[in-house]
C-alpha cells in the first residue's frame, strides 16, 4: 500500500519550508526552497507532456542547482531520474542509454562531444537538451525547461515505483542500474540522518561530492529534507574547500577519507578550520589509525566511518577512536538487520568470517531490466553485499575483504 506522506516528503520538501529560506548556495548563487520549487514544477510540465511517467531521464551535468532541479522535477512529474556519472566513455555511454531505454537526455555543453562518437539514432533517446549556452542545431536548449509549458499538476505515483536509477561498475565490469523507489530513497534520508545524529533546519551541510553519485545526492537531498543549507561545490580544491570551512561554517562535512588527508597535507588548516563542524564524515570499509590520530591531534575532532553501497545506505556507523585490533564499520543503524552467512547460506557465530547480508526498507528494489542480478543479490529478503567480514562481541562489523 501506498505510503502519501513519504512520497510527498520526496516531491514536495521544499512547501514544508519557510520558501524565502535558503536552501543552496553554489558559488555566489543563492537559492531558496521556494526557488527550488517554481523551477522544479516548471519542468515538470515539460516532463509530463513528454508523458516520460515511469520512463528514466538521463542526465550528464555537474554539481548545480540545475542538477537538483531535474532531479525533483522527475519526482514530481514520475519520472524516473537517471543521472550519469560525467567519467562515462562514448560506448559506456551509448551502452547505457541502449539498455536503460531512456527517451530524454539532458547533457551539459562540456560533454556534448560524446554525442559526436555515438550514433544517438541507435538508443532510445529522442530529445537532447544541452545545459549551457544555446546548442547547435538538432539539440533543444536546456533553459527553456525552466519556464512552463503547462499548468502543473501533481501526478500520481506509489511508494514502491522507481525513483532514481544509478548506474553503477558492477563486479562483471559492466554497469548495472540499482534502483531505488521513492520508499527506498526515503529510508535512505533517514537513515543517513540518523547516522548524523539528527539533521536539522539549523545544519549547514559541505557537499563536494558529486551529486550524480549516490554519495553527493543522499548528502544533498538528506539535508535539504530536514531544511538544512547546502554549501554545494564541485569536488575538492584547496583555494576553495579550506575558506568555505572558515567563512561558511558547515555544521556537517561529508566526503571521501582523501580529501581529509589533502586538508591536513595543505598545511593550510589548523584546530579553528574544522570548528563549526558538529560532525566530520567519510563511507567506506576502514580509516587507518594512524589517519584518525593525526586528524584528531590537528582538530580535535574524529572522522566518523559510514558503511554502504549504492544498493543500501547507510547501513553502519563508527564514532569511536579505537587503536585495538581492526578497524570497524561499527554497529548497524536502527531499521538496519545485518548477518553474516557462511558458504551453505547459514549465520555463522560471532568472531566467524562469512559473507555480510543487510536488510532494511533503504535496500534497492532490484537492478533496472536485469532480473538475474536482482534475483542473485535479493535473496529472501536479504541483499548480498559480496562484502566479506565477521562481528565482534561488541555487535562491531570488521570487513576484512570486499
Amino acid at each position: 500500500m501506498s505510503n502519501p506522506n513519504r512520497i510527498e516528503n520526496i516531491r514536495d520538501f521544499t512547501l514544508e519550508r519557510n520558501l524565502d529560506a535558503v536552501a543552496l548556495k553554489f558559488q555566489e548563487e543563492l537559492v531558496t526552497y521556494g526557488d527550488l520549487e517554481l523551477m522544479s514544477r516548471h519542468m515538470s510540465t515539460w516532463f509530463t507532456a513528454m508523458e516520460l511517467k515511469g520512463e528514466p531521464v538521463a542526465f550528464m551535468m555537474p554539481n548545480s542547482f540545475d542538477l537538483m532541479t531535474t532531479y525533483l522535477a522527475c519526482f514530481k512529474a514520475g519520472a524516473i531520474a537517471m543521472p550519469l556519472s560525467r567519467r562515462l566513455g562514448p560506448e559506456e555511454l551509448r551502452n547505457i542509454l541502449i539498455e536503460s531505454g531512456a527517451k530524454c537526455l539532458i547533457i551539459e555543453l562540456e560533454k556534448l562531444s560524446l554525442l559526436e562518437e555515438i550514433d544517438i539514432k541507435r538508443t532510445s533517446v529522442q530529445t537532447v537538451y544541452v545545459n549551457g549556452v544555446v546548442p547547435r542545431e538538432g539539440y533543444n536548449n536546456f533553459y527553456t525547461l525552466l519556464g512552463p509549458t503547462g499548468q502543473y499538476e501533481v501526478t500520481n505515483v506509489s511508494e514502491n515505483d522507481p525513483a532514481v536509477i544509478f548506474y553503477t561498475l558492477g563486479a562483471n565490469g559492466e554497469f548495472n542500474g540499482v534502483v531505488h523507489s521513492y520508499s527506498s530513497m526515503a529510508a535512505i534520508f533517514e537513515s543517513t540522518s540518523e547516522a548524523l545524529e539528527d539533521v536539522t533546519e539549523k545544519d549547514r551541510i559541505l557537499v563536494l561530492d558529486p551529486q550524480i553519485n549516490i554519495s553527493g545526492f543522499l548528502e544533498t537531498f538528506t539535508g535539504l529534507n530536514y531544511g538544512a543549507t547546502i554549501y554545494l561545490h564541485e569536488g575538492y580544491k584547496v583555494e576553495e574547500t579550506i575558506p568555505a570551512l572558515v567563512n561558511e561554517r558547515p555544521t556537517l562535512m561529508i566526503t571521501h577519507v582523501g580529501v581529509y588527508e589533502k586538508l591536513l597535507d595543505s598545511g593550510m588548516t589548523k584546530k579553528d578550520t574544522f570548528a563549526s563542524l558538529r560532525g566530520i564524515y567519510t563511507g567506506g570499509k576502514s580509516i587507518s589509525f594512524e589517519l584518525q590520530k593525526k586528524f584528531y591531534d590537528h582538530s580535535g575532532q574524529i572522522i566518523k566511518l559510514g558503511y554502504g553501497m549504492t544498493e543500501a545506505i547507510w547501513l553502519t556507523i563508527n564514532k569511536e577512536l579505537s587503536a585495538e585490533g581492526a578497524s570497524s564499520i561499527g554497529k548497524a543503524i536502527p531499521g538496519v538487520n545485518v548477518r553474516i552467512i557462511g558458504a551453505d547460506g547459514k549465520n555463522v557465530s560471532v568472531g566467524e568470517v562469512g559473507e555480510i547480508c543487510v536488510a532494511g526498507q533503504m535496500v534497492t528494489s532490484g537492478y533496472w531490466n536485469n532480473d538475474q542480478l536482482t534475483s542473485e543479490k535479493l535473496q529472501h529478503g536479504w541483499f548480498i553485499t559480496g562484502d566479506i567480514g565477521y562481528m565482534e562481541p561488541n555487535g562491531n562489523i570488521v570487513i576484512v575483504r570486499n
